[in-house]
């Protein structure tokens, strides 16, 4: 079984009163589509499963719980259905269910500072988040 769920944020490139983008003095400067961070180069689970934490060419590292339990679960889901009908582009909630994340779907912490892309990670033996 093949099981997948895209981890994006809803942030959006950096840009200046006027409109237009930031310009850096990186190398590589591009503008990503909405919610998408670039290129993943590490990720590794806690020790205990409970967090996943990711990290890349957008030099911020992003820590994700996964979804442990059925309460878990639920809660996901009635957050995913609340803003569904406040978007309005969704039913009441009752509808077949085409996915099963496996991660809630905003990060719980996200560290930014790095200067240059994140090439690895490793968690301490506590785990603290």
């Amino acid at each position: 079984m093949f099981l997948a769920q895209e981890l994006s944020t809803s942030t959006s490139p950096t840009s200046s009163d006027d409109g237009n983008h930031a310009t850096t003095s990186e190398p590589a400067s591009f503008d990503l589509p909405k919610g998408k961070s670039g290129a993943i180069w590490a990720m590794k689970f806690s020790n205990d499963g409970r967090y996943l934490a990711a990290a890349g060419q957008d030099k911020v590292v992003r820590v994700w719980q996964v979804l442990g339990s059925q309460e878990d679960r639920a809660a996901h889901e009635q957050e995913e259905d609340a803003a569904s009908i406040a978007n309005g582009d969704g039913d009441d909630g009752h509808g077949v269910r085409l996915n099963a994340p496996v991660f809630m779907s905003e990060p719980i912490r996200e560290y930014h500072g790095h200067t240059g892309d994140v090439l690895a990670l490793s968690w301490s033996k506590v785990n603290p988040v």
